[in-house]
């Protein structure tokens, strides 16, 4: 869910910075799940292809705003960057469907965490990575 908008630059190139609320996560061990809610912030950069494709790529900044279950918000870390590469289909010149990839370029977890006075070295190779379908209508 979220809000975008197009900041024209020419016939072909545009910016499109976004606003979006993100849930990622990730099965563990038996049927429980984590989930990170994310306030998303990517400024991506399209190019027209013709009257229905576009692709647009470019950074992705996040903030966490919540942990389920809450017991593993010591362990995350609060912001995330990334990319995110899009491919964009227009039904018409205000709609259309976005296919989009995300992966961060940090770990999900905070290098060191302390317990009980004892530092835990966690592992940096856990990415934030997600598919996305997103349908979309501009306002004019």
């Amino acid at each position: 869910m979220g809000v975008t908008s197009e900041l024209t630059i020419s016939d072909h190139f545009y910016l499109s910075p976004q606003i979006l609320y993100m849930t990622r996560g990730r099965a563990t061990s038996g049927s429980s799940m984590v989930r990170l809610q994310y306030l998303s912030l990517p400024v991506l950069a399209g190019y027209k292809i013709n009257h229905h494709f576009e692709v647009l790529a470019g950074p992705t900044f996040g903030y966490l705003l919540s942990v389920f279950p809450s017991i593993f918000k010591g362990l995350i870390r609060s912001s995330d960057l990334g990319i995110c590469g899009t491919i964009r289909y227009r039904i018409n010149s205000r709609s259309g469907i976005d296919l989009s990839y995300l992966y961060s370029l940090y770990g999900v977890y905070k290098h060191y965490h302390v317990v009980d006075m004892q530092t835990y070295i966690l592992p940096e190779t856990a990415n934030n990575q997600s598919f996305q379908i997103s349908f979309f209508y501009l306002f004019h």
